[in-house]
């Protein structure tokens, strides 16, 4: 880090007190991402393609979807684009199954440290 660029290094701070951001994956069987994204925006969503995924979505802030149309009918799925990416990259077929977890919960918890102030870094598989 001693070579790294101070304002490099502030820029990464400041992104990790920042929440992620709420990607949705569309189900293109069900709709082309276009037609998501036109839906999303007349029902008053703030949403743009995501910048690497051709199948996700990226909404401003954390609106409330459970109850939209797109999502109670399967269209569109709360997934990070991270995770959209493995999948395609993947090449998963019909009955295969991708596992991409991470178990975080600890690591944001302060509750979850031990008393000499430990804490584990996050496990991802």
């Amino acid at each position: 880090m001693a070579e790294t660029d101070p304002a490099a290094i502030i820029a990464l701070g400041r992104g990790m007190i920042e929440s992620a951001p709420l990607d949705l994956r569309v189900n293109t069987l069900k709709m082309k991402r276009d037609e998501a994204l036109d839906r999303l925006r007349m029902d008053g969503f703030d949403a743009q393609a995501t910048p690497y995924s051709p199948i996700g979505i990226r909404l401003k802030g954390k609106p409330a979807l459970n109850r939209h149309e797109l999502f109670q009918s399967g269209v569109i799925e709360v997934q990070d684009e991270g995770s959209q990416l493995l999948g395609l990259l993947l090449g998963a077929r019909r009955g295969e199954m991708v596992v991409d977890f991470c178990l975080e919960r600890r690591w944001q918890n302060p509750a979850a440290r031990r008393p000499d102030g430990f804490q584990r870094p996050p496990v991802c598989v």
